[in-house]
């Protein structure tokens, strides 16, 4: 599986928090059924700001070879948040099969100060508060 998009933003309600957006491709050959991970949040200074663990997405059919956008984005407490590390603890499959951690993978994004071009055309000036990574291979 692999976190195939993570983005940190403001949130779009103007609330001024900011939150993260996860989507996920499945490149196992079974249906993910459910994810299960920690979340750490770091600022520019590499200073842990939060440690969120058990976050977990239910009720998912992964196909194999098909990107899923989790329905739900994660508050991140702290607005000085530019980079996580995601660990994922678990995957459960749709034939009841578990991939449990063995505590070699984590995954990290960083932020950046570009612009971010979306493949409708779309453009995100304000960038400095995201943190985007693609293709982070997690087993």
């Amino acid at each position: 599986m692999i976190f195939n998009k993570c983005v940190i933003a403001d949130r779009p309600d103007g609330s001024g928090d900011i939150c993260l957006s996860l989507s996920v491709l499945n490149i196992s050959d079974r249906k993910i059924e459910t994810l299960y991970f920690d979340l750490k949040g770091l600022d520019v200074l590499n200073e842990e700001k939060c440690n969120i663990k058990d976050i977990y997405s239910l009720d998912m059919c992964i196909k194999p070879g098909e990107e899923f956008s989790l329905p739900e984005d994660i508050l991140l407490p702290e607005k000085t948040i530019r980079r996580i590390r995601i660990t994922l603890r678990h995957v459960c499959f749709t034939d009841e099969s578990i991939w449990n951690y063995d505590g070699l993978i984590t995954s990290e994004g960083k932020s950046f100060s570009e612009p971010i071009y979306y493949e409708d055309g779309s453009v995100n000036m304000d960038a400095s508060r995201r943190v985007e990574f693609k293709a982070i291979l997690l087993y």
